[in-house]
């Protein structure tokens, strides 16, 4: 089946990390450690995921070599936030997926990193006492990746650190509704399907962790757009299946398991349509694999569409036939 072949995939690529070493503190150009913190944050998934699936113990003792590593670093780089919120959204997995199999002592280093190198500087930031602040004022693709990346390390420590998580979640639910505020009225997004791409994919892990631990969105989930945004990049892809690639965009998504979580979300099973590209495979591609998956056609979807709020318009002459005109402008 897919999913098989998916879970395949994603085996191969956990079981090569063995093979390679822990990341080390590395600066690379107006990036930081942008690279770095993605990279513990991929390995933290497939070893975590993997772990989970087939307790092999040497999955989680792997992990702890890159996470014992990374909570060592003089810090997580906040002049650049990106870095501080991937690593935050790192260590947040790591603590809670895993929790029942750490031992004391590591919990201890893992709140210890998530707080001082993680949360404390995303503190800072919201209560605007820090030159890295401009994100939480912003309605950019940052807004989204920072604040789901706090609020991320926030609801893992909840139970932990509840006077700091709770403030923390208060900046997050000031602050994310203007990247939200991105997608209306329609679904379309101003910086193209890249930064969609990557602004979606954080803001439903944020949105999804509030609603599996119970807690009110304080009306995220009704933001004008949100739920007709899986139409965008379905329209924005061709026939041939490259994307109207506008704005600071590659030919393919990078991040698409948001995709699943939008089918199954708001009961819309063309968005997870493989016609759309998976982009990078993603553990969370099959969590959150949805009961169905509608192509287009079948679903009786128009051919064109406008997004009016970013004036973005394409047209096609069919959704299946990879010899098929599509024009968008």
């Amino acid at each position: 089946t897919q999913a098989r072949q998916l879970y395949d995939r994603l085996h191969r690529e956990a079981r090569d990390i063995f093979t390679a070493p822990p990341c080390t503190y590395k600066l690379k150009g107006s990036e930081g450690l942008l690279e770095v913190s993605r990279t513990v944050l991929r390995r933290v998934y497939l070893l975590a995921f993997f772990y989970r699936m087939e307790r092999e113990p040497r999955y989680l003792a792997r992990l702890w070599e890159e996470l014992a590593q990374a909570a060592q670093f003089l810090d997580w780089h906040p002049e650049h936030f990106l870095d501080t919120a991937e690593m935050t959204h790192a260590f947040a997995i790591a603590y809670d997926w895993l929790y029942p199999f750490w031992t004391e002592a590591q919990r201890q280093g893992l709140r210890q990193a998530l707080r001082d190198k993680g949360l404390a500087p995303g503190l800072a930031a919201y209560r605007g006492g820090t030159r890295f602040v401009w994100w939480v004022q912003d309605n950019s693709n940052w807004n989204a990746v920072c604040n789901s990346g706090m609020g991320l390390g926030a609801l893992a420590l909840a139970a932990d650190e509840p006077a700091l998580a709770g403030e923390v979640l208060q900046g997050v639910q000031r602050s994310l509704p203007l990247a939200l505020g991105a997608l209306a009225p329609d679904g379309g997004y101003p910086e193209g399907p890249l930064y969609w791409s990557y602004a979606t994919f954080y803001t439903t892990l944020m949105l999804a962790s509030l609603e599996n631990m119970g807690l009110g969105d304080g009306g995220l989930m009704s933001s004008p757009g949100l739920a007709d945004t899986g139409f965008f990049p379905l329209y924005l892809t061709s026939p041939r299946g490259g994307l109207f690639n506008f704005a600071d965009s590659p030919e393919h998504l990078p991040w698409t398991a948001q995709l699943n979580w939008l089918a199954r979300t708001f009961r819309q099973p063309v968005f997870a349509w493989s016609g759309i590209g998976k982009g990078r495979l993603h553990p969370l591609h099959l969590l959150w694999r949805p009961d169905q998956e509608l192509d287009p056609h079948s679903a009786g979807l128009p051919l064109d569409r406008y997004f009016k709020g970013v004036e973005v318009a394409t047209f096609r002459s069919s959704w299946l036939d990879p010899q098929g005109i599509f024009v968008g402008f």
